[in-house]
């Protein structure tokens, strides 16, 4: 099925004043991933690659004329598998090349990057190769990162095998709570289920001490951190267990930000140990100001999607949008 006059109009419109429909998508891109990313250079900006569901593509202008209908599109069609796909490769590239635009010709290489829902060690093989076809190559001396999304649980029972393909994790509540105790997390019937469950938990600290073993960056994304402040106080204890680095980064809701600042500040007093402080009064860069009555970074980016589907994060040790940082209590 090809698209309709309607739509092809629709498009002409929305790409006016650009060569192609093509440059017109890698420029938005681009513009949405640079703003971010000077906003805080020269600190790390880890941007996670697309990870639209089929059906929400088909709702994009044009999209319904090329995606599948599926019956289960949250385990579908989706993240990763679609970056060396044929009927997928061609717009991955664009990405690709918004991602390298900003880096090499914005000069902006405090951009880092992240692939979601990956199912396989294989599948990081060939993402990666994918990405070094356009001139996106991980490097050892960590020039260009490349971390991958902990949602699935053969993430953290593969752990150590899928940390020496990447430079790190950030692990996905949602995803792993929904894919942990096959739960539907668009379902309103099953509103009994949250990442508090021991299962998850322990996928949690699984993923959090096989990064801190092979010293590599892991953060965590997704509702839990902002649901759930009790999380935050597991969080720290599986920190205080695992050695040097611990759970490094937390992507709380930004409206949550004062709740969840106030437990953390707590649990950093209270444990006298290795813990995670989102927000302190004074004389620290990596807290440039004031947020909703706590003291923390300028968090309304954190929420804020980029052009198109890609999401701008923050690493753990830069932007502080994504990550309290890992202290130790005098």
């Amino acid at each position: 099925m090809g698209m309709s006059r309607k739509t092809r109009t629709e498009i002409q419109h929305r790409t006016a004043g650009y060569s192609s429909a093509r440059e017109f998508y890698v420029q938005k891109l681009a513009e949405g991933i640079s703003m971010i990313a000077a906003a805080f250079y020269p600190k790390p900006v880890i941007v996670r690659m697309s990870d639209f569901k089929s059906n929400e593509y088909a709702h994009l202008v044009g999209g319904e004329a090329y995606e599948p209908k599926e019956e289960n599109p949250m385990l579908g069609f989706r993240g990763a598998c679609r970056y060396y796909s044929p009927s997928f490769q061609a717009s991955f590239q664009l990405e690709c090349e918004a991602v390298l635009q900003v880096r090499e010709r914005m000069g902006l290489t405090n951009v880092q990057v992240m692939l979601p829902f990956v199912r396989t060690v294989k599948e990081v093989e060939l993402c990666t190769a994918e990405m070094n076809k356009h001139g996106l190559s991980r490097s050892e001396d960590g020039t260009l990162n490349v971390y991958i999304m902990c949602e699935i649980p053969a993430n953290a029972l593969l752990a150590d095998e899928f940390l020496q393909h990447c430079d790190g994790f950030s692990i996905g509540s949602n995803d792993l709570l929904q894919l942990t105790l096959g739960v539907d997390r668009d379902s309103g019937l099953l509103a009994d289920y949250d990442e508090r469950n021991p299962a998850v938990l322990e996928l949690i600290r699984m993923a959090i001490t096989a990064a801190n073993k092979q010293g590599k960056y892991v953060g965590i994304c997704g509702q839990a951190p902002s649901d759930f402040p009790e999380i935050t106080r597991i969080l720290i204890i599986i920190n205080r267990g695992g050695g040097r680095r611990g759970g490094e980064a937390a992507s709380p809701s930004y409206w949550r930000f004062p709740v969840i600042g106030h437990h953390r500040i707590e649990y950093v007093v209270e444990d006298r140990g290795v813990g995670v402080l989102l927000g302190r009064r004074g004389g620290d860069d990596d807290v440039p100001g004031q947020v909703g009555g706590v003291w923390g970074p300028p968090v309304a980016l954190a929420a804020a999607p980029c052009m198109s589907s890609m999401w701008g994060r923050f690493a753990a040790g830069g932007a502080r949008a994504e990550a309290g940082r890992p202290i130790k209590a005098e």
